[in-house]
């Protein structure tokens, strides 16, 4: 391609289970000059063969899709369609999971109290390959870099990635068999994972961690300063 040329227009999938982010997103990238979208999807499994197969330029994706994890798929597109930078796009507290998502793989990561104006230029940042985050996590993370201080510990934050997914579809309400089948592993597993849980946040009894679980997701995944409290 000529320096003069025009870039060709950067491909956009979108994956969400509601249907209305698909209808919120779809005008403002079709009447962006430089976007062009591609396709979009509701479940994970469709996302996934979706993505891999027409290798969009980017992908925004949310976190909870039903069936594979957010962050696996994240780390399943890096294996089979590397070529695509992934813009995460969730209700999810930033504070806790943006950084995952970065270390899986993803670009960026925003919010859904974002407005669309600011989603859409960020997916045009993810598409020339820089990283998409919110002003004060692109502080939060440069602080952490410059002072390696990032503030009060979490208690959730301690947890693992799979941890952290078990303890959220604990509180979304999903009993322990849903979560091994949605996961594609056996019930002992999400039982272990439960236990470690329990034990890393300081909770005595599986009520006490369901409590906790449920009014973390109420209040969008916020992560608390101290182990196992609720204030």
């Amino acid at each position: 391609m000529s320096p003069d040329a025009p870039r060709p227009a950067t491909q956009v999938y979108v994956a969400d289970r509601h249907p209305a982010i698909h209808e919120a997103l779809r005008p403002r990238i079709r009447r962006h000059p430089t976007l062009r979208m591609q396709g979009a999807g509701t479940a994970s499994e469709e996302a996934r063969a979706a993505i891999v197969k027409k290798t969009p330029d980017v992908a925004v994706l949310a976190l909870s899709l039903g069936g594979i994890d957010g962050l696996a798929l994240i780390q399943h597109l890096q294996a089979r369609a590397a070529s695509v930078q992934i813009l995460i796009f969730s209700r999810y507290a930033e504070r806790l999971y943006a950084e995952r998502a970065l270390q899986a793989g993803a670009t960026g990561y925003l919010m859904k109290t974002e407005a669309l104006g600011t989603v859409v230029r960020a997916i045009v940042r993810v598409g020339r390959g820089e990283v998409a985050l919110s002003r004060p996590m692109a502080a939060r993370l440069l602080s952490r870099l410059v002072r390696d201080d990032g503030g009060p510990p979490s208690a959730v934050a301690a947890l693992t990635d799979r941890e952290v997914t078990v303890f959220r579809k604990i509180g979304e309400g999903h009993s322990v068999r849903q979560i091994a089948r949605q996961l594609g592993v056996h019930r002992k597993t999400i039982e272990t994972h439960r236990r470690r849980a329990k034990k890393k946040l300081g909770h005595d009894t599986l009520a006490a961690l369901v409590r906790h679980a449920v009014q973390w997701v109420r209040r969008g995944g916020r992560a608390e300063a101290s182990s196992g409290g609720l204030h």
